[in-house]
C-alpha cells in the first residue's frame, strides 16, 4: 500500500473518491438519494484534493482520509 496526497496523483481521483464515499455514507445520506451513484455524483466535485490522503493498492484506490488544519475545508460544494 502506498499513500499519496490527492493533488499529487497523476489522474484526477475525484470520481473514484466519490464512489468510495457513496459506498460508505449512502445509508446516512438517504434524504439525497437511495442510489450510491447519485450520492457519488453529488459529492465528487467537492473534494479538495490537497486535503486528502489516498491509499493505493495494486494501482487502485483502496481508501482515503481527509486531514485539515481547521482553516481549510476538505469539501467545498458548488452552488449548482
Amino acid at each position: 500500500m502506498d499513500i499519496y496526497r490527492g493533488d499529487t496523483l497523476a489522474d484526477d481521483c475525484r470520481k473514484n473518491l466519490g464512489k468510495i464515499f457513496a459506498e460508505g455514507f449512502t445509508q446516512w445520506l438517504g434524504y439525497f438519494s437511495k442510489k450510491p451513484v447519485v450520492i457519488a455524483k453529488a459529492f465528487e466535485h467537492s473534494f479538495q484534493l490537497d486535503q486528502f490522503f489516498v491509499a493505493i493498492v495494486d494501482k487502485k484506490i483502496a481508501g482515503f482520509v481527509a486531514c485539515t488544519d481547521c482553516h481549510k475545508k476538505s469539501l467545498i460544494f458548488s452552488k449548482r
